[in-house]
């Protein structure tokens, strides 16, 4: 039997190791938990990093005019226009919907390539943030984009129309504003 000399001593000598490994245990826990929040936090900006630099491929999707002279109009640059406006808004409702989902499950988005919004809506499809009429207008329109955004210059008004008419069924599902309409020409202007 151990006396209660022993015992107190015992506790000391292990207690005071015990007290010093839960320190070093929140210690590190407080560390990652910050280095968590700064990866956040950078993955966030390269994200936000990364629709700027898709917007800007969208622009240089806008070829100058092969014609001469700085008012000539080439026909697909403003439909390419309208796609790519309906679809940022779109996109970034998107986005919008990912930060509902659960921390956890948010971290798979974040690991997603945005190129195509295929997978993300598929995700959110499967989070339930998407029914499945919606989601089936989303995938047609990301692939109407992708394909488009190839062709900017020979982008026609009845694939601009589609993509509008998509977007009008989805928009009242998502919430969805329809930008501001350029006026015709304003694409071309800008890319001459």
């Amino acid at each position: 039997m151990i006396d209660a000399a022993t015992l107190v001593e015992w506790v000391i000598h292990h207690g005071s190791w015990l007290v010093i490994s839960v320190l070093v245990a929140a210690v590190v826990v407080f560390l990652l938990e910050r280095k968590i929040r700064r990866l956040e936090a950078r993955i966030a900006a390269l994200k936000a990093a990364a629709n700027e630099f898709e917007d800007t491929l969208d622009k240089e999707a806008i070829l100058p005019p092969t014609a001469t002279g700085p008012n000539t109009v080439v026909p697909g640059q403003d439909n390419w226009e309208d796609i790519r406006s309906h679809w940022r808004v779109v996109r970034d409702r998107l986005e919008e919907l990912i930060t509902e989902v659960d921390g956890r499950r948010q971290r798979t988005y974040d690991r997603t390539s945005r190129y195509t919004y295929r997978d993300i809506i598929d995700m959110l499809r499967a989070d339930a943030k998407l029914d499945a009429t919606t989601a089936t207008f989303l995938h047609s329109m990301n692939e109407t984009f992708l394909g488009q955004r190839r062709n900017a210059r020979t982008t026609s008004v009845d694939a601009a129309n589609a993509f509008i008419e998509r977007f009008n069924r989805v928009a009242k599902t998502l919430k969805l504003k329809p930008p501001p309409r350029w006026p015709r020409g304003a694409a071309s202007q800008l890319a001459g």
